[in-house]
């Protein structure tokens, strides 16, 4: 019989699902007794399953997923299904700190008011020193003694311009001096805004231990005597440096609080009988974890889901217990018992930096995009199973609740995915630090980056760009220079551009878009530049979001974009209108348009 042929429609949906699978290496044997003859568009689908199993191979290996992983673990009947994450996570973080609490306040309303005092947290990480900081900057007490309150993550660089502008930035409610780098100028306007103030700083995970730096940040409040600061720090030796009373050293929770503490993660939504079933070998497990909040939080929240007392005593025996390293020997345990799905999201989301506040929309888009979202047979939509996998992150407290509806990775929950994605995921670098960048580095999370120092950079599917100084620009004075950064980038599969004092040229866009294997991109910068063709060839691009003080246009052929699910534009000024194909798109998930103050939102997906 003849094979009859159809004519190809002249645009067919691409399907790009089986992007998305994330299993195990498969071996296809030669054969050679047989041989059928196939058409050519046959033979190239073939050629890309067998260069897709090779990827799913690599990644299986360098993520260190288990053969025992591979059977999805079963839920539980729907009788003990787990609330989503609540306040109430953030309620629990806070237990057995009462008489801390109660120490410090005392402290700040004791002093007299013409006397500026700093009191230093001290202890180990994974303690609750952040937490107990947290817990008196809300205490209505002390929001009604002192104003303004200031929170300001340090973290291991301590750069008293950055830290002196996010102080002025909170106190004047202005993001005016986000560009101004004269810290003379900047300290005179914080001193004038803080004279006869009741102020409250808190300077939460300081790591400086240089006397003279210290002095440097602390030159406006000298002279203001009526203000009060907090830190936190790991060290002693810097809480000496700082501090004008004696340090607060936080200990680990004691007597019953520690049980307490892992009762709530553990049995969350448990009935009393089989509570009792495990109380034995819980109040074991919780003697391993000596008392460390994050420790118990960990533990609890990865046991909550665990019906069986195998599970509980492969925990309690597992030889990666170590009394010298309890939170991270933790941590490992849980890492080691997370299911495989889960683990290539948890270790993605190390790709930001520490005390970096992240969205849940912009991770578990880029986990899609990444193709990390297992289908199944409840859900039908990749969001809502993303959805899924992140809020299980938070239960097991691996991810925390952040100020506005963010989230973020313990300094210790960080330094472990680091370490499980090895060269992997390069997450926080400079551009004195791209040289050393490794050859096998797939995710990569750039600060300040110059344009001709991306260039090694041929193998990554991840390229996360934060306010850089040259690389947006550079295309105006050098046509060619990002065509040939991202000449080297066939596999980048998620671009995010942020770089919102500077331009980005209509050549930068349109080299962009020789991007095939682009899935996710988003572009924040002062201004857009584009033409009726641009980003039109990205097939396979999934979201797409544009931020911008100006856009000169918008491309018109938007349509060719059959897979894009998310669409978000925004700008205060718009050169040319915007096409009318934007709107009542069937294949958006989400859309929002926003012009100046008016928005428009159809087919909204956004929680």
């Amino acid at each position: 019989m003849t094979p009859t042929t159809k004519e190809k429609p002249s645009l067919k949906r691409k399907q790009v699902d089986d992007d998305y699978i994330y299993g195990y290496q498969v071996s296809l044997p030669p054969s050679n007794s047989i041989k059928i003859p196939i058409s050519c568009d046959m033979a190239m689908r073939i050629i890309e399953i067998i260069k897709k199993f090779d990827e799913i191979a690599h990644d299986r290996k360098a993520l260190y997923l288990r053969e025992e992983d591979a059977p999805r673990r079963p839920r539980f009947n729907d009788v003990m299904k787990r609330p989503p994450s609540s306040s109430l996570v953030l309620e629990s973080d806070v237990l057995g700190r009462e008489e801390e609490k109660k120490k410090i306040i005392q402290l700040l309303m004791s002093h007299s008011e013409m006397e500026n005092i700093i009191i230093p947290i001290v202890g180990m990480g994974g303690v609750g020193k952040t937490t107990l900081a947290q817990l008196i900057y809300n205490d209505p007490v002390v929001c009604q003694h002192f104003s303004p309150k200031v929170w300001v993550c340090v973290s291991e660089q301590f750069d008293v311009l950055r830290i002196t502008k996010e102080i002025v930035s909170s106190i004047v409610d202005s993001s005016k001096y986000n560009d101004n780098n004269n810290l003379n100028y900047l300290q005179c306007k914080l001193k004038d805004a803080l004279l006869n103030k009741k102020f409250l700083l808190i300077l939460d995970d300081v790591w400086n231990e240089r006397a003279d730096i210290w002095e440097a940040l602390r030159a406006p409040f000298s002279s203001t005597r009526v203000g009060k600061i907090i830190i936190t720090t790991r060290s002693m030796s810097v809480a000496c440096i700082m501090k004008t009373v004696s340090p607060l050293q936080l200990e680990c929770l004691h007597g019953e609080k520690p049980w307490l503490l892992f009762q709530r993660h553990a049995f969350n939504g448990w009935e009393i009988d089989q509570q009792l079933n495990f109380e034995q070998l819980g109040r074991e497990i919780v003697k391993k974890c000596g008392g460390l909040p994050l420790a118990l939080k960990v533990i609890g929240g990865f046991l909550q889901n665990e019906f069986k007392e195998q599970t509980w005593k492969g925990v309690l025996n597992n030889n990666l217990w170590d009394p010298d390293e309890i939170i991270l020997s933790t941590l490992r345990i849980s890492y080691n018992y997370l299911p495989s799905y889960l683990k290539p999201c948890f270790l993605y989301a190390s790709l930001f930096p520490k005390d970096y506040d992240f969205e849940k929309l912009e991770l578990i888009r880029m986990w899609i995009d990444q193709g990390y979202i297992q289908h199944t047979e409840r859900k039908s939509l990749w969001e809502d199973i993303a959805v899924e996998y992140f809020e299980d992150l938070v239960r097991r407290s691996l991810f925390q609740c952040s100020k506005h509806k963010r989230f973020v990775l313990h300094d210790t929950v960080h330094d472990l995915a680091q370490s499980m994605a090895r060269n992997e995921i390069c997450s926080s670098l400079d551009f004195d630090k791209l040289k050393n960048i490794p050859k096998d580095a797939k995710h990569i999370f750039i600060k300040d980056a110059m344009a001709d120092q991306i260039l090694p950079l041929g193998n990554i599917r991840t390229l996360y760009i934060y306010t850089l100084h040259y690389f947006a620009t550079a295309a105006l004075h050098q046509n060619s220079c990002s065509k040939i950064v991202f000449s080297h980038m066939g596999c980048l599969r998620v671009l995010r551009f942020h770089a919102p004092s500077f331009e980005c040229s209509s050549e930068c866009i349109d080299s962009i878009g020789h991007l095939q294997q682009l899935r996710y991109l988003s572009i924040c910068a002062r201004e857009i530049h584009m033409t009726e063709n641009s980003l039109c060839s990205l097939y396979k691009l999934q979201t797409l979001i544009l931020k911008s003080y100006y856009i000169n246009m918008l491309p018109h052929t938007m349509e060719k974009l059959i897979n894009l699910r998310h669409l978000m534009i925004s700008a205060s000024y718009y050169q040319a209108p915007v096409p009318k194909s934007y709107f009542g798109n069937k294949n958006f998930l989400s859309f929002r348009f926003n012009e100046a103050r008016n928005e428009l939102f159809t087919s909204t997906y956004i929680n």
